[in-house]
């Protein structure tokens, strides 16, 4: 999207399938922050975004809960920051969702915390807790997807619309990645 032309064409493309210039903005967002050659600050993973953060603290959880480890990693105070900082992210986000929509990852992001380190220090703790995230982290997503959905039709605030076209380039980032390479 930095090379003026590359602009000029997606403009043109936009143009003739019919997009609003609110559509084509949103689009716009979407593919400058999930551009594998865009700066660094303007890349999805610099952005705070509730699906990158719930997906932390799962992936964390989930870390904890392998079996066969001498020492569970992460450590508990590690793993219950992630989680803390889920649910600051999902609270601070809420307004950006539709209404209710992301309740229940607080609410149990919020249990979790609550437990503290003493709540993750067996495997098969971290282990629920990981499982319940799951559900809760496919909520959130499908939150994401709808609210984005509205954002396109132009019924979302500026703000929202911004947060919103963060939060689909982070699932856009986040699927089908390899984690293995």
């Amino acid at each position: 999207m930095s090379l003026v032309r590359a602009e000029a064409d997606l403009i043109r493309l936009c143009q003739r399938a019919g997009l609003s210039d609110g559509q084509r903005a949103l689009l716009e967002a979407v593919l400058a922050a999930s551009d594998p050659e865009a700066v660094l600050t303007q890349h999805v993973t610099s952005a705070p975004t509730a699906v990158a953060t719930l997906a932390r603290a799962h992936s964390a959880l989930e870390s904890r809960a392998r079996p066969g480890r001498s020492k569970p990693q992460p450590y508990p105070e590690q793993a219950l920051d992630l989680v803390i900082d889920a649910r600051e992210t999902l609270e601070a986000f809420a307004s950006h969702f539709p209404p209710g929509r992301v309740d229940g990852a607080v609410n149990a992001l919020t249990v979790i915390e609550r437990g503290g380190p003493a709540g993750l220090k067996s495997a098969t703790d971290p282990a629920a807790r990981a499982a319940i995230l799951a559900g809760r982290a496919a909520e959130v997503q499908t939150a994401v997807t709808d609210g984005f959905a509205a954002a396109w039709c132009g019924t979302a605030a500026a703000g929202t619309r911004e947060q919103l076209a963060l939060e689909m380039a982070a699932l856009c980032v986040m699927e089908g990645r390899q984690h293995h390479l």
